[in-house]
């Protein structure tokens, strides 16, 4: 964890003055990015494990 999440992680209220946004805005930016990646990563996995399709050109 880098120090400036550290700070926030100990002292939230901080959270506004540091980065302008508050501790509850924060929290909820990082639960959708983690949202976001964890839902790439399956699309990414599913799009591993399909058949090719007949129109994807073949090597």
């Amino acid at each position: 964890m880098n120090q400036v999440l550290e700070y926030i992680y100990h002292h939230p209220k901080e959270a506004k003055r540091i980065i302008g946004v508050t501790d509850k805005q924060l929290i909820k930016l990082i639960e959708n990015a983690q949202k976001i990646e964890s839902e790439k990563k399956t699309s990414d996995i599913a799009a591993a494990l399909s058949p090719p399709t007949l129109l994807e050109k073949k090597d």
